[in-house]
């Protein structure tokens, strides 16, 4: 089979390549359009298709973005600092996102709420609000919105998109079993 590499690179070989290219035991070739974000793990699903996991790194990649005491944390790669961005109940951490499209922003869920915190200003805002307990979002290809997902039922759990401009909440689909991160 062909080898797939990944990471913060613009080629490979003599190919353009962002963030991930394939080797087929001869030459490089891209993976169609390839990612929008540096590429840090992969996983096949069972349809064939590749999925990308992209990094805890801000856009910029100034800052590590990581969990500590239920807190959300920066790591100044430069300055090897490390500074609670958020101090606050009910935040959940571990679910915290940086955004690729702007640097400084990192989202994550509080309870219900989804929250953006400024990773230079440590300013916090709150952008939504969804119907249940959200987990980690998946900001979309082109930065617009944020998928979230959270369990709905005793059986069921909701995938939602939330608009990252209105804030607004809109229910894609709920199925028997745990979607999401």
């Amino acid at each position: 089979g062909d080898l797939i590499a990944g990471g913060h690179f613009t080629s490979a070989g003599n190919t353009n390549a962002r963030y991930a290219a394939r080797w087929n035991g001869s030459v490089w070739s891209t993976l169609g359009s390839g990612p929008q974000f540096p590429v840090f793990g992969f996983a096949e699903g069972q349809n064939g298709n590749l999925y990308f996991h992209n990094s805890n790194f801000t856009a910029d990649l100034k800052y590590l973005i990581y969990s500590h005491d239920g807190q959300v944390h920066k790591f100044n790669l430069a300055t090897r600092e490390s500074t609670a961005l958020t101090n606050s109940p009910g935040v959940n951490a571990h679910g915290a996102m940086p955004d690729r499209f702007h640097p400084n922003r990192v989202l994550y869920p509080k309870g219900k709420e989804l929250w953006a915190v400024d990773v230079e200003t440590k300013q916090a805002a709150k952008l939504a609000t969804a119907p249940g307990n959200i987990s980690q979002p998946s900001i979309s290809h082109d930065g617009a919105s944020a998928a979230v997902s959270f369990k709905s039922g005793e059986k069921s759990w909701e995938i939602g998109l939330i608009d990252l401009t209105t804030g607004t909440y809109k229910k894609v689909l709920e199925q028997g079993f745990q979607i999401g991160h």
